[in-house]
């Protein structure tokens, strides 16, 4: 689906956070390292706390970028990643 779609762009979140979130991020980073990838973080929720506060420093330190949800709804986000906030 990646390759069909080729996003440059991508949006994650999802429960949860140390397992599946986990794997679709690890996965992107290693097999799509040039996508920009933001990863949603009160939209996902770790089944073990300490895990999860773990990956997300990892996941920032590797490029990540950490957001909240209304960052993406109204703070633009969606607008910048759509070009719809583009000037011409």
């Amino acid at each position: 689906m990646l390759d069909a779609l080729n996003p440059h762009d991508i949006v994650l979140y999802g429960v949860a956070l140390d397992v599946c979130d986990k794997y679709a991020i690890e996965g992107l980073l290693q097999h799509r390292p040039k996508v920009r990838l933001f990863a949603v973080t009160d939209a996902m929720k770790p089944i073990d706390r300490d895990v999860g506060a773990q990956l997300l420093k990892e996941w920032g330190e590797e490029g990540v970028r950490l957001v909240k949800t209304s960052e993406v709804v109204m703070g633009g986000l969606v607008d910048e990643l759509t070009g719809a906030g583009a000037s011409v």
